[in-house]
């Protein structure tokens, strides 16, 4: 629903390297002070492992985007986005 305030929100991530797996916390601020956290756990795969997964599952990679607005992936890119074929 819509409630016309204005709502911040912080980040508290907690990455283990060796599982790969990143506990997320969002905290949610809005103009009537009420806290919000909303928690969740995401597994990380780097781009070489998500190509090795793809391609090990018969897929063809047609493109991978590094944004929403379709520019190329590359170093600096904060997500993957896969064009795959069978």
């Amino acid at each position: 629903s819509t409630t016309n305030q204005i709502t911040y929100v912080d980040e508290i991530c907690d990455y283990n390297g060796t599982t790969e797996i990143n506990k997320i916390t969002w905290i949610y601020y809005s103009e009537n002070h009420k806290e919000l956290k909303y928690n969740f756990t995401m597994r990380m795969y780097f781009p070489d492992t998500m190509n090795r997964l793809i391609i090990d599952t018969g897929l063809k990679i047609n493109h991978l985007w590094g944004n929403h607005e379709f520019f190329d992936f590359d170093e600096s890119s904060e997500i993957q986005i896969y064009e795959c074929k069978l």
